[in-house]
């Protein structure tokens, strides 16, 4: 089966994802999931239908949080909620990815985020070099999705 994967991430943060996107390549070729993004709308496109079809299609969502992505009413009333109801009726797996630091917890703080680094959560902006962040990203999130998906064991 081939997973289908959606990054939802704040269009101020452009530089950020630009920074994380080449990491998640490893991931693809690991896990045989394909992330879509909406740098991928092409012109005439009707983006707000085209984003609710990626995330109906979706088995892995990513939330790129930031301070941007928590102040962005599309990304808070639009995109979570219908992450959130994919999750809820198709056990999609939902990974926030904390950009900066920001109140990301009011937003989708029931889950666990990443990157993690020496058992606490460090926003890629930290990271020195950034760099390390969206490699450790792309490690952790490898890791879920291949736990997530995993066949289960014969009874």
């Amino acid at each position: 089966m081939a997973l289908q994967g959606f990054i939802s991430y704040a269009h101020d943060d452009r530089r950020l994802y630009d920074d994380l996107r080449p990491h998640l390549r490893g991931v693809e070729r690991s896990c045989g999931i394909t992330f879509w993004a909406d740098t991928s709308l092409t012109a005439g496109t009707r983006w707000n239908d085209e984003i609710a079809r990626r995330i109906q299609a979706a088995h892995v969502a990513l939330l790129l949080m930031s301070y941007n992505a928590v102040g962005s009413d599309y990304i808070c009333d639009i995109e979570i909620p219908a992450i959130e109801r994919r999750r809820d009726d198709a056990g999609l797996l939902m990974i926030p990815v904390i950009l900066n630091r920001c109140l990301w917890q009011h937003v989708c703080g029931a889950f666990q985020a990443v990157p993690m680094h020496a058992g606490h959560l460090l926003p890629v902006a930290d990271w020195h070099p950034r760099d390390h962040g969206c490699h450790a990203v792309s490690e952790q999130i490898d890791r879920a999705i291949k736990a997530h998906f995993a066949p289960s064991p014969a009874p």
